[in-house]
């Protein structure tokens, strides 16, 4: 009943609200007073999470006692009771104009929303927090910059400080004194976001600054926003409005100009970033509300705020039928009637009237009684399934105003009810009806029924349904076990509960070779009957279902499940189910019996096999669970291939089972695979590999008759070796220990060891006498040599034929101890030491200082080489070297190098590493660059990694790659030495008067290796290799340059010379190009001597006169061998392939054409003397314009004529006088041949063409 009443109670006195104005609910009780707040939208556009600025009165609310000293119990709500974020700004609190932010939720377009402010609460402390307010918000309190949320840079200082403030105690500061210097303050990325249309406002203070020579800006995104070159006297308030939703980045910069007397001191506080309207919204403030406890008969308590300021004036309102409490003249007036609104109770209440002060508690006592009674008998009843049942409602109304109570009913799944008749209008009683269907479960139920007044009031009762079915059959027990070829019986007990059933019959269905039956058929009351199960041997073990039904006399009907596991009597496994077995071996697998039939006292077992494989079984039987050993050999008579041996198991009362054994017969295999040197092999290194296949995980291999047994991987390659000095890692010996060190034979096989043994052919091999030594290569000096520098560069060339790592070390004579020292590891067998490392070993001569020098070579198996000792003099007056290494900064590297340079230091040597820079040469005197171990990359790829503006410039041993640029020359001499020189776009490059030389190098440029232009002079390149996609060398203006001993190779253009080039030399040169190899555009006296060109369109092109190529070979795949539009010295040149061998004019000597599809193509006027084709060697003074190419149509006999062997074929007329070359002597003749015509055009071996056709040379038969 308490419970009822607590709900009249809320409810009653939650409807006080009607008589009173509409009021938000109190927020929190621990909160006096409020002021409500209402807040209207002026721009036109809705808003959402607006920070509206309040202005608040909080000195006359101190004051009167009302609020703490600190405003630390100020709380703000929406209508909703909602907590709302806010900020007090700084100072403004126990102000009459306390300033306070609030961001509110959301504002309609024109229209307005009301919020709360609390105060009243001496115990609460402050929530005021701007980060929580605003999108951004920065005061610099916490004393420091917070590197998560700011990016500071600056030349001067800049810090935060508290020597100036806008408000609280710090602010942003910063100080630059002097030229060109700046600090910049930035938001982080992300950091700044703004939801919506927003502004930026800070306040800025710059007391110092040289005016027009320092600039403060403020900047969002890169866009300034606000700047001054002048002082700032005071904190300025700066805003930038409208800024675009979305992350920004806020950046404030100060900096000086280029004046050395320029300076600026500024100061940032108080950045707020909160969202922007184009009218602010305006604000109202209401009056302010006290809150009034109220308790209603110590059942509950509810909360009610009047405004004393507001209610005083309200006189008592009457509504009929509702609770009232108003407030008047400080007096509670309360009245009660039935209630419409709750209307299940009519209640009284006490006092009628209260004498009140605000802000207390009141008390007030209702008293209610139900306005409607309704009672079932029975409260529980039985139906079953498929039936019906009823119980009696009895109604009771005290509420005189009810004339008329109707019922409702409602019931779970399966059950159906109704009430009838449906409504009462006095004291009387209805008939609940309930059925349940054949889809319910037996169990107990609720059904609820609801009378419902005229007047509103309700009342539920509930009706308790017990489902129960008219019979029930369960079986005893509800699984079995039968095994196959047996049976087994289950109890089936009957229980009856509808009394109408006196007969209920038996059936029974199962799956196939399952038989049931139950006995007896039939029962008439609550008895047992007995199901029976058997099993046929056609079954397989398994779990099996065998369903009962049982149908009563009237006609209900029901199921039963009864599980039948089938087991065999007993059981055998065999692990593993398949084994190997090698020919002539044997091997097993276990047998396992498990007898599930307490019957079984004995199984024996016996077994059958193929021929060749013979089986038995240990022991051969058992009389209980346990396992026997089947044992399995394979004779010599049975082939590799998988067979099946048969076990079967015999039991004593009769059951028999056979089992499969899978048996693999193998054989031992072992032999040789082709990486395994063949019998016979001269080795070239001390080292012997041997690698076989074997089946087996044990070998022994046999070296020249002794035996070395490994364990190996099975069924596998498996490779072990014989290394010189030591043993191999899978403990064979050294090949030292067989022979020695003047070679020799060793002989070697594998066995395989298993349960037969097999072994591979025997192999000999001659191993070579051991080579292990070290020969000095440039740049070690020659012995006796004499230096000006303090460098001792040297260089081995190693001989190891023992396929080991080699390790060569410097080592030095001690003058003083005379015993050599180890001063340095050699990578590649190549170094150098330097200046004072180097001077520790030199003595004094008298006429100069010596030191001694050799080459210690090592390697990983323990060899020693001694190379003979080298001496090097050092003149008194030598220099020191310069040394970089790789640890240095690229400022301090650059520094080193220009400040080496520009104080007479003529050797700079990079210790061995990598390094970034771009260095500028522009000296009078000379610069080496060495090193060893050395790359050289630019620090920016925009520039070369060296430049030459003038001087002269050695690179010695250097390893150097750019995207761009490696060298360029602008005026300078240039030497590389021993180097590798990479680029993506062009390695050297020179411009005007420059001499550039490279010996023993490497030059690769994806555009250009060597692109030089505008006079590129006295120049060689040496024993060098020049590679590129498009020029490998390109000669613009050049002149004495020599290209000679060397490779060069481009897919387009090999070398191109033009402009106004001359006297340069390509000789003893291969030069290889998909289209040119040799391309003369322009100039003259250029020679081609001795060298190897290989191209597939134009292998030597010649497009200007009075240039030579002489001794040397043209391969050219495609198209022209030499192309030549001028008279140019063509002599002692081969040239093979292509479709032209030579297309020219002007004069040759000696030109030989192999393979040329046509030939020589000739024009204008010359005179080619033995021009050798592949069918005839002839010499021609022509004038005018042909093709002559080879031919073999020429008959052997013509008439009176036979063929002697020179014959060529001319393709258009020409006039030329041709003489076939030849050792014949006697009746010469040539014979023209067109089609079978053929004539004599001449007696001697000199003949003038006459047109197309083909000339051979005939003698008389």
């Amino acid at each position: 009943m308490k419970s009822n009443l607590l709900k009249v109670f809320m409810v009653l006195l939650s409807l006080l609200l009607i008589s009173l104005p509409v009021y938000a609910q109190w927020w929190d009780t621990n909160w006096k007073y409020r002021v409500p707040i209402t807040i209207k939208e002026n721009s036109g556009s809705s808003l959402t999470n607006y920070q509206v600025n309040i202005t608040i009165d909080t000195q006359s609310l101190i004051s009167a006692g009302k609020m703490r000293s600190d405003c630390g119990d100020i709380r703000f709500t929406d209508a909703n009771g909602n907590p709302l974020s806010y900020w007090i700004e700084s100072n403004t609190c126990n102000t009459q104009n306390t300033k306070i932010w609030v961001k509110v939720p959301s504002i309609p377009a024109n229209g307005q929303v009301t919020i709360y402010m609390y105060y009243g609460n001496p115990s609460a402390t402050s929530l005021s927090d701007p980060k929580n307010v605003f999108y951004f918000y920065e005061d610099w309190e916490s004393g420091s910059v917070n590197n998560t949320i700011w990016t500071v840079t600056t030349t001067g200082t800049a810090s935060v400080t508290n020597t100036q403030k806008y408000q609280g105690t710090y602010s942003f500061y910063t100080n630059l004194g002097g030229k060109n210097q700046q600090t910049t303050l930035s938001t982080n990325s992300g950091v700044v976001n703004c939801p919506m249309t927003c502004r930026v406002d800070f306040y800025w203070y710059m007391p110092t600054v040289s005016q027009n020579q320092a600039t403060l800006s403020f900047s969002i995104d890169g866009t300034t926003k606000a700047s001054s070159t002048t002082a700032i006297t005071s904190w300025t308030l700066v805003s930038a409005t409208n800024i675009a939703s979305g992350t920004h980045t806020l950046t404030w910069s100060a900096s000086t100009q280029n004046n050395k007397n320029a300076a600026l001191t500024a100061y940032i506080d108080y950045i707020i970033v909160r969202g922007y309207a184009s009218v602010e919204p305006s604000v109202t403030l209401g009056q302010e509300q006290t809150y009034v406890y109220i308790t209603v008969n110590n059942y509950d308590s509810v909360t009610w705020n009047v405004s004393s300021s507001v209610e005083s004036k309200t006189n008592s309102s009457s509504v009929s039928n509702v609770l009232m409490i108003t407030l008047s003249s400080d007096t509670l007036t309360s009245s009660i009637a039935n209630n419409p609104l709750y209307p299940n109770y009519t209640c009284s209440i006490s006092p009628s009237s209260i004498s009140i002060t605000p802000a207390g508690s009141y008390t007030f006592n209702v008293s209610c009684v139900p306005s409607i009674v309704a009672s079932l008998n029975p409260s529980s009843i039985i139906v079953y399934i498929s039936s019906y049942n009823t119980s009696t409602l009895s109604l009771t109304i005290n509420d005189p105003n009810i004339n008329s109570v109707s019922f409702s009913c409602s019931a779970p799944s399966g059950l159906t009810c109704s009430v009838s008749p449906g409504s009462l209008s006095s004291n009387e009683t209805a008939t609940v009806n309930v059925s349940a269907s054949t889809s319910i479960s037996e169990g107990t139920y609720q059904v609820s029924i609801t009378a419902t007044s005229n007047t509103g009031a309700t009342l539920t009762q509930t009706l308790t349904v017990n489902v129960l079915q008219r019979m029930k059959v369960s079986l005893s027990p509800s699984s079995i076990t039968v095994y196959i070829s047996s049976y087994n019986t289950s109890t089936l007990s009957l229980t009856i509960n509808d009394p109408n059933i006196n007969s209920v019959s038996f059936s029974c269905s199962s799956p196939s070779g399952l038989t049931c039956s139950v006995s007896p058929g039939s029962l008439s009351s609550n008895e047992t009957a007995t199901i029976n199960v058997s099993v046929s041997n056609s079954v397989s073990e398994g779990t099996y279902q065998v369903n009962i039904t049982a149908t009563s006399n009237t006609g209900a009907t029901l199921t039963q499940t009864l599980t039948v596991n089938v087991l065999q009597r007993m059981k055998v496994s065999l692990s593993p189910s398949s084994i190997t077995v090698y020919i002539s071996s044997y091997n097993t697998s276990t047998l396992s019996l498990t007898i599930n039939d307490p019957n079984i006292n004995s199984v024996s077992f016996s077994c059958s096999a193929p021929s060749g494989l013979t089986c038995s079984i240990s022991p051969s039987s058992l009389s209980s669970n346990g396992t026997a050993t089947v044992n399995v050999s394979a004779s010599t008579s049975i082939s590799e291939g998988t067979y099946q041996v048969s076990i079967t198991a015999t039991s004593n009362i009769g059951v028999t089972l056979t089992k499969t054994l899978t048996v693999n017969v193998k054989q031992v295999k072992v032999y040789f695979t082709s990486n395994t040197p063949s019998d016979g092999a001269n080795l070239t290194y001390l080292y012997l590999p041997i690698e076989f296949y074997t089946s087996t995980n044990t070998v022994n291999i046999e070296i020249n008759g002794i035996n070395y047994t490994l364990t190996v991987s099975p069924n596998s390659i498996n490779r072990v070796g014989l290394y010189y000095t030591y043993s191999s890692p899978s403990g064979l010996p050294s090949l030292q220990s067989f022979i020695g060190i003047s070679g020799g034979y060793v002989s070697f096989r594998v066995y395989a060891i298993g349960p037969v043994v097999n072994s591979t052919e025997i192999r000999t091999v001659y191993l070579p006498p051991l080579q292990f030594y070290v020969n000095y290569l440039s740049p070690t000096p020659n012995n006796g040599t004499t230096s000006n520098l303090w460098l001792l560069q040297v260089a081995g060339e190693v001989v190891d034929n023992t396929l080991s790592q080699d390790y060569c070390y410097l080592e030095l004579l001690n003058p003083n101890t005379s015993t050599w020292d180890n001063v340095s590891y050699l990578p590649n067998c190549n170094g150098y030491i330097y200046n004072t490392n180097l001077q520790a070993y030199a003595k004094d001569t008298g006429t100069n200082y010596e030191v001694w020098y050799r080459i210690r070579l090592v390697n990983s198996q323990g060899l020693s080489y001694i190379v003979p000792a080298r001496v090097i003099y050092y003149s008194y007056n030598s220099q020191t070297v310069s040394i970089v290494n790789p640890s240095l900064s690229y400022q301090n590297l650059t520094y080193t190098i220009y400040n080496a340079i520009a104080s007479g230091s003529n050797y700079i040597v990079f210790a061995p590493g990598s390094y970034r820079l771009n260095l500028v040469i522009n000296t009078t005197g000379s610069v080496t660059f060495l090193g060893t171990g050395v790359t050289l990359q630019p620090l920016s790829v925009a520039s070369p990694i060296i430049t030459v503006l003038n001087g002269n410039v050695t690179i010695d041993g250097l390893t150097m790659y750019s995207k761009l640029f490696v060298v360029r020359v602008d005026n300078g001499n240039l030497v590389i030495k021993n180097s590798n020189i990479n680029s993506d776009l062009y390695a050297i490059q020179t411009t005007s008067n420059s001499t550039v030389s490279i010996e023993n190098s490497n030059v690769y440029g994806k555009v250009a290796g060597i692109y030089a232009v505008n006079g590129l002079s006295s120049s060689y390149i040496y024993n060098s290799k020049v590679s590129s996609n498009v020029w490998g060398i390109y000669l613009k203006d050049a002149y004495s340059v020599i290209v000679n001993y060397s490779s060069v190779d481009a897919k387009v253009f090999g070398i191109v010379i033009e402009g106004n080039s001359t006297n340069n030399v390509i000789e003893n040169t291969n030069v290889s190009a998909k289209v040119f190899g040799i391309y003369v555009k322009s100039g003259e006296n250029n020679i081609i001597r001795n060298s190897l060109i290989n191209s597939e369109v134009f292998a030597v092109k010649f497009d200007s006169g009075n240039n030579v190529i002489e001794n040397s070979i043209i391969n050219n795949k495609k198209v022209f061998g030499i192309y030549s539009l001028a008279n140019n010295s063509i002599r002692n040149v081969t040239i093979y392939g292509g479709l032209f061998g030579a297309y020219m004019t002007g004069n040759a000597q000696n030109l030989r054409l192999y393979g040329a599809k046509l030939g020589i193509n000739i024009f204008g006027s010359g005179y080619i003397g033995n021009l050798s084709l592949d069918s005839g060697n002839f010499s021609i003074q022509y004038n005018g314009s042909v093709i002559i190419r080879s031919t073999n149509k020429a008959p052997s006999v013509v008439g009176s004529y036979v063929f002697v062997g020179n014959q060529i074929e001319i393709l258009g007329s020409i006039n030329a006088n041709i003489t076939f070359i030849t050792d014949l002597t006697g009746n010469l003749s040539v014979i023209k041949i067109v089609g079978k015509l053929s004539n004599v055009i001449s007696n001697t071996t000199t003949f003038t063409p006459q047109g197309y056709g083909i000339y051979g040379l005939y003698m008389t038969g």
